[in-house]
């Protein structure tokens, strides 16, 4: 998803409805920032259910699944 595809998700909600992420371990925390990220994109198998596909930009290639992984900047949602 990029930006411009969130605010249309974003448009079809009230504004005042509260923004919320999941917690560390159970319940829900309010979303309190936002923030960019420099990212390695598809560094793990899709099976890999466990674990994100993306990872930090430095993530070592002889790890990664796919060792052509772009780097791009990314929006992060933290908790």
């Amino acid at each position: 998803m990029n930006v411009q595809q969130l605010i249309e998700e974003l448009q079809k909600y009230p504004p005042e409805i509260r923004v919320i992420v999941d917690g560390y371990e159970g319940g829900y925390s309010d979303l309190e920032s936002l923030k960019t990220k420099q990212i390695r994109l598809n560094v793990r198998d899709k099976d890999e259910w466990w674990m994100g596909r993306h990872d930090d930009a430095d993530y070592p290639l002889e790890f990664a699944a796919n060792k052509d992984g772009a780097i791009e900047t990314a929006l992060l949602l933290p908790r």
